[in-house]
């Protein structure tokens, strides 16, 4: 199928996880998606996010990034999500960040 909205060809991840190019779509849209973790074949079903909730959970990292902890005290005085989402949230920014950095050296080499 070559429709570059619905297409079942892959995308390949900064981490080497894939996802199919239909599924990007719905993941934009907030629905439920698929997508193939590194060296695995069979899908992982992630729960869709609805757009207009994202810009609150970046808030929500960016805020603890640049003030620290909602409370104060510490993560262990945090709900239990809280620096676990933080944690994610981290890890997701770097390997954003070293796949720019990468991109940049293709580009210039």
């Amino acid at each position: 199928m070559n429709d570059p909205l619905w297409g079942d060809a892959p995308e390949y991840l900064p981490d080497g996880s894939a996802i199919l190019v239909r599924d990007i779509n719905k993941a934009i849209s907030g629905e439920d998606f698929n997508y193939y973790p590194e060296g695995e074949g069979v899908p992982e079903n992630i729960s869709g996010i609805q757009i207009d909730i994202w810009p609150y959970y970046l808030q929500v990292f960016n805020y603890c990034e640049d003030f620290g902890l909602p409370h104060g005290k510490g993560w262990i005085d945090e709900l239990p999500w809280v620096p676990d989402f933080l944690s994610f949230m981290k890890r997701q920014k770097m390997i954003i960040e070293n796949w720019r950095v990468r991109q940049s050296y293709k580009t210039k080499g």
